[in-house]
């Protein structure tokens, strides 16, 4: 890669797996998807409980201290797995994606540490296990699903253009390669972005 003033960089990055996707096989709970796993913890504690465990959860996963330890111990960046629901789908400002992100690209900035925001799990889910929270409208066979993957890359690259820190996108983690509209999609997203 290179960066803004033409110089090369490699990365030598830290995964921050499991706070902005959840997936159950590293918290405990099997193979489980996000939904899985959310859908079980609300129905053991409750609506009040599983709603301050969500807040405290996004706020303090990941703090100025860990950012800061990923620069000491040598990295450059970070990668950033996020599931799209948090762009998507929700108004509180403790799940925003944009205010979660927008607070962890302050943080990455102070550490000069590069970030590459990665879309774990596309509307409807690109692959069917667990990893990508697949939904009964897949994204494959949905139209609409790939829009909004569409959309969302849009949103993101248009808000994050300016920002030197990002270094890349993970457009698609892991997408199942079995079908032939992955290239033509590809394409599409690309262009979009």
């Amino acid at each position: 890669m290179i960066d803004s003033a033409g110089k090369p960089v490699v990365l030598n990055s830290v995964n921050l797996g499991d706070w902005l996707l959840w997936e159950g096989w590293r918290m405990g709970c099997g193979f489980k998807s996000e939904s899985d796993v959310k859908k079980n913890l609300l129905a053991l504690v409750g609506k009040k409980t599983y709603d301050k465990f969500l807040k405290t959860y996004y706020a303090t996963y990941v703090t100025e201290k860990d950012i800061a330890l990923i620069a000491t111990s040598g990295y450059n960046s970070t990668r950033v797995p996020f599931n799209h629901w948090l762009f998507t789908q929700n108004n509180l400002d403790y799940m925003n994606g944009y205010n979660i992100v927008d607070s962890l690209v302050k943080r990455c900035r102070k550490n000069k540490i590069y970030m590459v925001l990665d879309l774990h799990t596309a509307p409807g889910g690109q692959t069917p296990y667990f990893i990508a929270d697949p939904s009964k409208t897949g994204f494959y066979e949905s139209a609409e699903n790939r829009q909004a993957t569409i959309d969302l890359w849009k949103a993101i690259a248009a808000r994050y253009q300016a920002e030197k820190i990002i270094a890349g996108y993970d457009i698609l983690n892991e997408p199942d390669t079995k079908t032939a509209d992955l290239i033509s999609f590809y394409k599409k997203l690309i262009d979009g972005i």
